[in-house]
């Protein structure tokens, strides 16, 4: 096998990893964080976060409707009728609030093995991989 396959593969055991160590009652604790920390950072739509998240619509849908009927978000009109934008709620706050400390606490204590230098390369590198 050659290196590049085997980086492919080690990339790939990392993310299920990461989405392992993520899930709650069955949920994918970390992707409700991803949509409600970027829907905090700004006003979103449904189909930028489809497109920063590598999601499909229907499957960005389905999560926006399961965090709506919680009341973690809500839905605005925007100027087109057809065009809705993402808001964050109290209550959604409140959850992130809570999840920053359960993500630093269990989901992200692999990482521990790694150095403050390794982490920041490795995000540099990350970073690299997924805007390329």
């Amino acid at each position: 096998m050659n290196d590049n396959i085997q980086l492919l593969i080690n990339i790939y055991m990392f993310g299920r990893k990461l989405k392992y160590s993520s899930k709650h009652n069955n949920q994918d604790v970390l992707m409700d964080f991803c949509i409600l920390e970027l829907i905090k950072n700004g006003d979103q739509k449904i189909i930028d976060l489809s497109t920063k998240l590598y999601l499909n619509l229907p499957a960005i849908s389905e999560k926006i409707a399961s965090l709506e009927e919680t009341e973690m978000l809500t839905k605005v009109l925007g100027e087109d009728k057809r065009e809705k934008h993402l808001k964050l709620t109290q209550k959604g706050q409140v959850y992130l609030d809570k999840a920053y400390k359960a993500l630093d606490q269990h989901c992200l204590s692999f990482l521990n093995v790694l150095d403050d230098q390794e982490k920041k390369t490795l995000d540099t590198l990350l970073f690299k991989l997924i805007n390329s």
